[in-house]
């Protein structure tokens, strides 16, 4: 079966995929249901969740080191 997406949601697909936006962040700017829009993630094979985690992860890393370079 073959799933017609709008281009919003194959920007917020490839947002999530990147961790820069949360399901409740892509609902909202979709207008539909955040279990919506898990399942549109499961369907892409996309771990939200956890991209979003690794990606503050690697932001808040970079603050402390360039607050150590600084000092």
């Amino acid at each position: 079966m073959t799933i017609k997406r709008s281009s919003i949601q194959i920007r917020a697909l490839e947002l999530m995929r990147k961790g820069l936006i949360t399901h409740a962040e892509a609902a909202a700017q979709i207008d539909t249901s955040r279990q919506a829009i898990r399942q549109m993630c499961v369907r892409a094979g996309i771990d939200a969740i956890m991209t979003r985690h690794r990606h503050l992860q690697r932001l808040f890393h970079k603050a402390t080191a360039d607050k150590k370079d600084a000092g």
